[in-house]
């Protein structure tokens, strides 16, 4: 058998055998018990909700000692949507990305993301989205962390000193019936949320689900606050951590600050509660400048959490929103070591209108790989670099100082500053 020789099988998720065995075998390369039947079938529903190509790697010529033919190397893409200002944009969500550990370091995984950067491209998308299992991978394939999460500890104990509640009303409803308003209430919050990305189709309902069961959690409790218009415009699950003063935030969503605020009202004044978590809050979350003593709230971890890989820049950057008022000119060099993305690139930015063009020397666009060329360049960094930039992570300055870019002087970094500065705090809640 040729030791790097593997065969990868793209196919739609479907109610079939081939579904169900790629979904065990994803479920085992992340170390979680084989479904029982009940739940291997919902499992495979939700998946087909996604519309999600599967993809299967087998091994050629390799014959299992057991006779049952299963992949070695899984993952899956998605159409999904971001928001970066200018509406939502689209973007290839990859996920489910697994390598036995007895195929592992033989080029498995570059050869299905590379795979997953072919096919985007083929789609008409700029991007590739994922969020990563482990720091470590991703980068050597272009991808560069965009968003980050933090866990939120916030102290109760005589109520949670917001200097506003908000308007509307908080209820408490039922998980089940609070599952099928999430979806609706997520997309509202979605077009107006920037670093947003839609969800998968059974986020939610994921979320409500006892651990590894297809029955709704009886532990989980769902709020709803209803808007001065009387729609549902926020929720959030949480439970309560047996034989503690703690509860934990599983989900919290809102289209509205007064939305907001009028749930973290309540959950800071659950009784027999000290402590609230929220495990998947914003790096920046809202609450932590919301409350009178922000000692009230602290940050006990921050880590990355949405990845962003450009397969095309120039229309990633041209659908970007910029600030209004700018009247900025950039040109990029762009490294990208598996080529989809390099070049040198002139961003033209007037208004919040942004008009990208390749650099032309000598009657040919230039490809960064091919050297330097008789035009200044006012940035300089590889691929994995610009999507950071792109979404608004990190400015070009913070950039520069971790050694990911290069600018060409002072007033290039300043420019790039205010080029792709954004006008809010960037808000993820749909890992996937």
């Amino acid at each position: 058998m040729p030791a790097h020789s593997f065969t990868l099988d793209h196919f739609p998720a479907a109610a079939d055998d081939r579904t169900r065995a790629w979904t065990r075998a994803v479920r085992q390369a992340f170390l979680e018990p084989d479904p029982t039947p009940a739940r291997l079938e919902y499992l495979v529903e939700q998946t087909v909700a996604d519309d999600a190509t599967l993809v299967a790697a087998y091994p050629d010529g390799e014959e299992t000692l057991d006779g049952e033919r299963r992949p070695v190397g899984t993952c899956t893409t998605m159409a999904g949507t971001i928001n970066l200002g200018a509406g939502l944009l689209p973007a290839t969500l990859f996920t489910s990305a697994t390598v036995r550990p007895t195929h592992r370091r033989r080029g498995l995984l570059r050869r299905m993301v590379e795979d997953a950067l072919v096919r985007t491209s083929g789609a008409g998308h700029s991007m590739v989205l994922l969020t990563a299992t482990e720091g470590s991978i991703y980068e050597r394939f272009g991808f560069g962390a965009a968003v980050w999460r933090s866990t939120l500890t916030v102290d109760t104990r005589g109520g949670l000193p917001l200097r506003s509640r908000g308007s509307g009303q908080v209820q408490q409803v039922g998980t089940e019936w609070l599952v099928g308003q999430a979806p609706a209430v997520f997309d509202r919050f979605h077009e107006g949320a920037l670093g947003s990305v839609s969800r998968r189709a059974a986020y939610t309902d994921r979320v409500a689900r006892e651990n590894d069961s297809d029955r709704f959690d009886r532990a989980v409790r769902g709020l709803a606050h209803v808007g001065d218009s009387g729609e549902v415009d926020g929720f959030a699950f949480y439970r309560s951590l047996e034989g503690t003063a703690t509860v934990e935030v599983l989900d919290l969503v809102a289209a509205t600050d007064d939305a907001y605020l009028a749930l973290w009202s309540t959950l800071g004044g659950l009784d027999l509660v000290d402590t609230v978590t929220f495990p998947r809050a914003s790096a920046d979350e809202v609450l932590r400048h919301a409350v009178s003593d922000p000692r009230r709230v602290s940050t006990t971890l921050v880590q990355d959490e949405l990845w962003v890989r450009v397969v095309d820049p120039a229309a990633a950057l041209a659908q970007r929103a910029y600030m209004p008022g700018l009247d900025e000119s950039l040109v990029l060099r762009v490294y990208d070591p598996l080529g989809h993305a390099a070049g040198d690139l002139r961003l033209r930015v007037a208004d919040g209108v942004a008009v990208v063009e390749p650099v032309v020397v000598d009657g040919a666009e230039n490809r960064a790989e091919d050297g330097h060329v008789d035009e200044d360049w006012d940035l300089s960094l590889d691929v994995s670099t610009l999507g950071t930039l792109l979404v608004g992570g990190l400015s070009a300055t913070q950039l520069a100082r971790s050694a990911r870019l290069v600018a060409r002087d002072g007033a290039a970094l300043a420019q790039a500053d205010r080029v792709f500065s954004i006008a809010d705090t960037l808000r993820f809640y749909s890992h996937f």
